[in-house]
């Protein structure tokens, strides 16, 4: 598992049944597993 920052969602839904697809800040491609709020 990688932890990051998203920079853009690539699944045109908000739902999809193998989990949402995006891009993160460095670049990395990948399924979200979990939503970690932080304060910044």
């Amino acid at each position: 598992m990688t932890e990051g920052i998203v920079k853009d969602l690539l699944t045109s839904t908000s739902y999809h049944h193998h989990s949402i697809k995006v891009r993160l800040m460095d670049g990395q491609i990948g399924r979200v597993q979990k939503i970690i709020e932080d304060d910044f």
